[in-house]
């Protein structure tokens, strides 16, 4: 079936309806023709032509007019004739995508260039994604937040045990790593905190108010340890993992800690806590986490222990 210039311009524009314009481009001379969609043809910018001799002299020339400044550099890149020609050797369609400067706002946009059959001819069409990017990047946020929540405790808003295994694992990799080179640059230290006689809270007082002990416990713990994480564990289990300006502080800040809690026994009131502290030593055969965590557990224990002689707490093997 023969196609006559009128039925070529009812594609044209019905193509334009889908886009916001369509470039028909002959490559040799680079003659173009614009059509754009009728509902769009009071919104289009009035400095770019709908017709000319050179479109890719006028697309360089005109990109100022519509591209954003910071991706101008873009367009300017895939516009250029020679590059223009080098992607369509190697595929007969290809897009870029760039915000422009549309109707005064910033929003971006597609551009998806088409080699026509007979190799004489390019089709340009300009699309408005912003919706399409707005939604993808409301599904970035929302897997980000579901993955955050899943490593976040729920009660407190710190980080909770999957958070825990991966930090865990991300430091044990680092020191294999090292000790394949042969080097021991890692430093680290462990807080573990165990709250005293939360079960006596939870079964004098009801879970509400055990719940309020240990978000207490954790506000006052990421307070001490501002620059580290701190991970819940278990239902009364805390560790803190010290690294940086807190390792290098560790033990000003535990005794910080210790004096803190130590007050809040003598006046009954805030947080009691038992604690620990274990730093990482290679040099004494320390060869992965678990080794500084078993310390600063055992250590943990002896402060219950030791609070629990003093007549402080009940025993630590019921907590």
């Amino acid at each position: 079936m023969e196609l006559d210039s009128n039925a070529l311009n009812q594609i044209a524009y019905s193509l334009a309806e889908h886009y916001l314009c369509v470039y028909y481009v002959n490559i040799n001379s680079g003659r173009y023709i614009v059509f754009t969609g009728e509902a769009r043809d009071e919104n289009r910018n009035s400095e770019l032509p709908t017709e000319g001799e050179d479109f890719f002299t006028d697309t360089l020339k005109n990109a100022p007019l519509f591209a954003h400044p910071d991706d101008l550099e873009i367009m300017m890149e895939a516009f250029n004739k020679e590059t223009l020609l080098a992607k369509l050797a190697k595929h007969d369609h290809y897009s870029i995508s760039f915000r422009s400067k549309f109707n005064g706002e910033v929003r971006h946009m597609r551009h998806v260039v088409i080699l026509c059959k007979d190799k004489r001819h390019v089709v340009c069409c300009l699309e408005d994604v912003e919706d399409e990017y707005q939604e993808k990047q409301r599904q970035i946020e929302s897997l980000r937040t579901e993955k955050i929540l899943a490593r976040t405790d729920e009660l407190t808003g710190v980080k909770n045990s999957t958070a825990f295994k991966e930090y865990v694992d991300r430091i044990d990799d680092t020191i294999a790593d090292e000790a394949a080179k042969g080097t021991h640059d890692t430093a680290f230290a462990i807080v573990m905190c165990d709250i005293n006689d939360l079960k006596q809270t939870n079964d004098t007082k009801g879970h509400n108010s055990g719940d309020e002990e240990i978000q207490a416990t954790s506000r006052l713990i990421c307070e001490t340890f501002q620059h580290s994480p701190v991970f819940r564990i278990g239902g009364d289990e805390f560790l803190v993992i010290l690294t940086g300006k807190d390792y290098d502080q560790r033990d000003f800040l535990m005794s910080v800690f210790r004096d803190v809690l130590e007050t809040n026994r003598k006046i009954q009131k805030g947080p009691d806590v038992a604690c620990g502290l274990a730093f990482f030593e290679p040099d004494k055969g320390d060869k992965k986490f678990l080794d500084v965590f078993q310390r600063a557990d055992r250590f943990m224990y002896e402060d219950k222990k030791a609070a629990k002689a003093a007549g402080n707490t009940e025993d630590p093997e019921q907590d």
